[in-house]
């Protein structure tokens, strides 16, 4: 009888843990983003802790979590507010709420260099009801230079003017009002890209991307997803395995080069340039083209526009291309 009892209590432990790491694996689920849209409450009584740095000049922020979101937007010129979420399920945690012996949280200055940071020390079942999810949101000065990790979260970068490199496993990645050089991975969510100027490098295994406002230079790519992109100014190198692709440019300046194995490719561009063109695909379509001189083809076209002076390249092994010359 005692085996039996002893056995029904871990039993009841062993489900009420599943249920429990269920709920947090949820909570990042809760956390997609869309459009521009960001999820943590302003409420100062969710924060688990809250530091304020004084700084001077460029400042570098070096941020990493394990399993939360990162957020970092322009603030005041001469500090840096750091504030840490802890978060369990739908519930905010505050000290004391788990074992804190399990986790080493930085949150320091060296410099004008700030580090903040989440990682677990030690292993083995949370009685508790599963581990926290930690969260970063950070205000920070525009000229600040970001190193973004997290291996479970989103990120969410807006109003900086430095260089930043940000890299998640797991989440989505959204970027607004940026310029400087930025470099973006994701190998499993969504990459949206408002109003950007600079050198854009981005990376997706399993989603879409979102460009809009873009100007200088962009490389970006995705395994699985759809590329859109409006009003792009620039050079353009867009490439995805299996989704299709959808550019409006207001200006080329070098190149546009959009590839994709399994869709359809359009673009919209300006008619008062002249183009080298590269277009293949099982059919191409051009509506509004002038001044040609080249070889056509039902799936080929290959010569040049005006004076041949930018590059554009449409190609996909499956689907249609289509160009507008406006």
């Amino acid at each position: 009888m005692k085996r039996f009892f002893i056995l029904t209590i871990s039993l009841m432990f062993l489900t009420l843990g599943i249920v429990a790491n269920a709920t947090a694996t949820s909570f990042n689920s809760e956390y997609e983003l869309s459009e521009g849209e960001w999820i943590f409450s302003k409420k100062s009584g969710n924060s688990y802790q809250k530091e304020t740095f004084k700084v001077s000049g460029d400042v570098k922020l070096e941020v990493t979590t394990s399993g939360g979101n990162i957020v970092v937007t322009e603030g005041n010129s001469d500090e840096v507010e750091v504030t840490l979420f802890a978060r369990r399920g739908g519930t905010y945690l505050s000290k004391g709420d788990f074992n804190e012996d399990e986790f080493e949280i930085i949150i320091l200055q060296r410099g004008n260099t700030i580090i903040a940071s989440v990682s677990k020390l030690r292993s083995g079942w949370n009685w508790r009801g599963g581990d926290p999810s930690f969260s970063f949101e950070i205000r920070t000065p525009a000229n600040s230079t970001a190193e973004l990790r997290t291996s479970g979260g989103n990120i969410r970068v807006a109003g900086l003017t430095g260089n930043q490199e940000l890299r998640t496993s797991g989440g989505n990645i959204t970027l607004e009002n940026l310029s400087g050089n930025t470099e973006a991975r994701t190998s499993g969510g969504n990459i949206n890209v408002n109003s950007f100027s600079g050198n854009l490098n981005a990376r997706t295994s399993g989603g879409n991307i979102r460009l809009d406002d873009i100007s200088g230079s962009a490389d970006v790519r995705t395994s699985g997803g759809n590329i859109r992109g409006d009003k792009i100014s620039g050079n353009l190198e867009a490439v995805t395995s299996g989704g299709s692709i959808n550019i409006t440019a207001s200006n080329v300046d070098k190149h546009l080069v959009l590839r994709t194995s399994g869709g359809n490719v359009t673009a919209n561009v300006p008619a008062s340039i002249g183009y080298n063109l590269n277009l293949r695909g099982s059919r191409v379509n051009t509506n509004n083209l002038a001044n040609y001189s080249g070889s056509t083809s039902r799936s080929r076209m290959e010569g040049k526009v005006g004076d041949g002076s930018r590059l554009l390249e449409l190609r996909t092994s499956g689907g249609s291309v289509n160009v507008t010359f406006n």
